[in-house]
């Protein structure tokens, strides 16, 4: 399966507070569709826009999932990903893209969001900094 086939999906389709969040094969269903909500309503760019992956360096955004409750992708303070209801302005909620071109917890400037196993895995996570795509 090349890595293009796969995406974040909420474990089990269950739009539950606190489901798991995972790595999974493609189907497009709406627990693996999700978009990007800037924090601010701001058009002022002040670190400019990343052409290639669409991201705003170095502006903060949640990430919605598509399930009914839109929920959003937290970090805990551990390594697992896991959805919780929306709180304006929560900063366990929050992700910076930055200009290694990583997506990070805005809590935490030294983990960002990978694929356990080097990419070969099923399990979605934060972990200290490797700056590389799986």
């Amino acid at each position: 399966m090349k890595q293009s086939d796969r995406c974040l999906d909420v474990t089990g389709s269950k739009d539950d507070e606190g489901a798991r969040v995972n790595i999974a094969k493609r189907t497009n269903n709406a627990n693996q569709r999700w978009r990007v909500v800037y924090k601010d309503k701001s058009t002022t760019q002040t670190k400019g826009l990343d052409k290639d992956f669409g991201f705003e360096i170095g502006r903060p955004f949640y990430i919605h999932s598509r399930l009914p409750t839109n929920r959003v992708l937290i970090y805990r303070g551990g390594h697992r990903l896991i959805i919780q209801r929306w709180h304006m302005n929560k900063r366990c909620q929050k992700w910076v893209f930055d200009k290694t071109r990583t997506i990070r917890p805005f809590l935490n400037k030294n983990h960002a969001l990978t694929i356990r196993n080097q990419g070969r895995s099923n399990i979605a996570a934060t972990e200290n900094n490797n700056s590389r795509w799986w």
